[in-house]
């Protein structure tokens, strides 16, 4: 299984250094960056999109859909960004009457709409939580796309590369950028190598901007 993850567009709360606004919309330029990102998943035979549930995330999540032949945006609300303070994004009904790709698979989630309160630990450990059902629920043919948020981003290819928590690396994640993976699931066995679980095809990729 192939999975390629995006970081949203740029968005107005990252231009302008008085916002408080946790769940901004995307910029003119995250716009642009968005349609861009489109057209190169188009040209990398995308199957599925899943994505955060705050606006930066899901505008992106629908230029993706809309050049991909309408592929359905299923929302995982564990895909929202890391805060140590607590905030509020849109609820289901919501993001439904905004954007039409959206689905859920658990029905109208109640953990939609309050997000936060985040720690170290909990966070790595929501993140194997994702990575664990993404390779439960995805088939090896499957080219998955998961759209997210710098932050959350770095913890995810933490739990993906298994580096410890305890040896924290930051991961230079620029808006719509891709990080490319596959997941190996036959034994892959090189030369001097041990069994390889995850092939890493590229980190950061920003050349379709």
């Amino acid at each position: 299984m192939h999975l390629l993850i995006v970081r949203h567009g740029e968005s107005n709360g990252q231009i302008d250094p008085n916002s408080t606004d946790s769940d901004s919309l995307l910029s003119v330029i995250g716009q642009q960056q968005a349609v861009r990102t489109a057209q190169r998943l188009f040209e990398s035979g995308i199957t599925q999109i899943i994505c955060s549930p705050l606006h930066r995330a899901l505008s992106t999540a629908q230029q993706i859909s809309e050049k991909n032949g309408n592929l359905p945006v299923e929302v995982w609300p564990e895909l929202a960004e890391i805060n140590q303070s607590e905030y509020t994004g849109l609820q289901w009904t919501q993001i439904l009457q905004q954007y039409p790709c959206a689905v859920f698979a658990d029905g109208h989630p109640s953990k939609i709409g309050q997000y936060g309160g985040d720690t170290y630990q909990g966070i790595f450990t929501r993140c194997q939580q994702i990575l664990g059902r993404i390779q439960a629920q995805y088939q090896p043919d499957d080219r998955v796309v998961l759209v997210t948020h710098g932050g959350l981003g770095n913890y995810l290819l933490h739990v993906i590369l298994e580096n410890e928590p305890d040896i924290p690396h930051w991961f230079e994640l620029a808006n719509c950028s891709i990080s490319a993976f596959q997941f190996i699931t036959d034994d892959l066995s090189l030369p001097l190598y041990p069994p390889v679980r995850t092939k890493i095809i590229k980190i950061n990729d920003t050349s379709h901007l």
